[in-house]
C-alpha cells in the first residue's frame, strides 16, 4: 500500500485519550472510529463511491484529511469496521447498498466534533464475522433519528430479538414485552445515570448507553431485527464495546474513558 499524505483538518486537537483496552481488556469485540488499543493500525475500510474503490483507514486519517483526500467529493461508505479486540471479529457489509457512510459529498460525518457513521433513514447494517452469545455489558456512543415503533434495533441477531426496542411509537429503547430478560432486568444508563430502557426513548443527541445484562444476550450484526433489514439502526453509531463479562465495578472507569474522547456529559 503506498504512502498517504497528511493534510490540515478542522478537528479539534484535545490531549489523547488513553485507548480504552490499554486500561480495560478482556472485551469480547471493539468498534470505533478512534484507537482503542495502542496495537490497533486500522480501524475502518471504506468504499469510494466514485469507482468502488475500497482503502483501510487509521483513526488519523479519518481526521488529517487523508480520507477526504482519497474519497474527493464522492461518499464514503464503510465496508469493514475492524475490531480492535484482538479477537478479530469484524463487521462487514459487502452489499454497497446496505453500507452506512462515513463521508458525505467530500466531507467527514461528525457528531460532537468527533468523526461518526450514518447508518441513513432505514436498512443500513453490519453483519459480524462470528456471532456472540454472552454479552454482559455494552457501551455504545450513538445518536437516533427516529421513534417509529420497533425501529432501530441497537443490536440484531440472525435468530433472537434479545434487543428488541419499544413496539409501538413511544421509541423507548427495549422493548419491555419482547427484549430479552437478560436485557431488559439488567442495570442500564444513559451518559452514567440510571435509566431504564423499556420507558425511555432513544436519544436524539449524542449518548453514551451502558447497558450492564443479568445474563448472557446474543447478537450477530449491527443492527439488523432477524430477516426484517428495515428495522435496522437510524442514526449515527460513532463506538461499540461489548464485554463477556459484568463490568460494573470498572463501568465508571469505562464510562470515564469514552466521554473523554467524546465529551458527551
Amino acid at each position: 500500500m503506498s504512502k498517504r499524505f497528511t493534510y490540515w483538518n478542522s478537528f479539534s486537537s484535545a490531549p489523547a485519550v488513553t485507548p480504552l483496552f490499554d486500561a480495560y481488556g478482556g472485551a469480547s469485540v471493539g468498534y470505533s472510529l478512534r484507537k482503542l488499543a495502542t496495537s490497533t493500525v486500522y480501524v475502518v475500510r471504506v468504499r469510494r463511491s466514485s469507482d468502488n474503490l475500497e482503502l483501510d483507514f487509521s483513526d488519523t486519517d479519518i481526521t488529517d484529511g487523508t480520507l477526504t483526500a482519497w474519497t474527493g467529493a464522492n461518499d464514503g461508505l464503510v465496508s469493514i469496521w475492524y475490531d480492535q479486540s484482538g479477537n478479530d471479529n469484524n463487521l462487514t457489509q459487502t452489499t454497497t447498498t446496505l453500507q452506512p457512510k462515513l463521508v458525505s459529498v467530500g466531507v467527514v460525518i461528525t457528531d460532537g466534533g468527533k468523526p461518526a457513521i450514518d447508518w441513513g433513514s432505514t436498512g443500513k447494517y453490519m453483519d459480524m464475522d462470528n456471532s456472540l452469545g454472552n454479552n454482559r455489558s455494552i457501551f455504545y456512543v450513538n445518536k437516533s433519528t427516529t421513534l417509529a415503533r420497533n425501529m432501530s434495533f441497537l443490536l440484531g441477531d440472525s435468530s433472537k430479538y434479545d434487543y428488541h426496542p419499544g413496539h409501538s411509537n413511544d421509541g423507548y429503547l427495549i422493548s419491555s414485552t419482547y427484549a430479552a430478560a437478560a436485557v431488559k432486568n439488567g442495570t442500564n444508563y444513559i451518559n452514567s445515570i440510571l435509566t431504564n430502557f423499556s420507558a425511555t426513548p432513544r436519544p436524539f443527541t449524542q449518548s453514551l448507553l451502558t447497558l450492564i445484562h443479568a445474563a448472557s444476550a446474543s447478537v450477530s450484526n449491527v443492527s439488523k431485527d432477524r430477516t426484517y433489514g428495515f428495522r435496522s439502526w437510524q442514526g449515527t453509531i460513532q463506538e461499540l464495546v461489548i464485554y463477556p463479562t459484568d463490568e460494573t465495578v470498572n463501568r465508571i472507569g469505562i464510562e470515564d474513558n469514552i466521554n473523554a474522547e467524546y465529551t458527551i456529559y
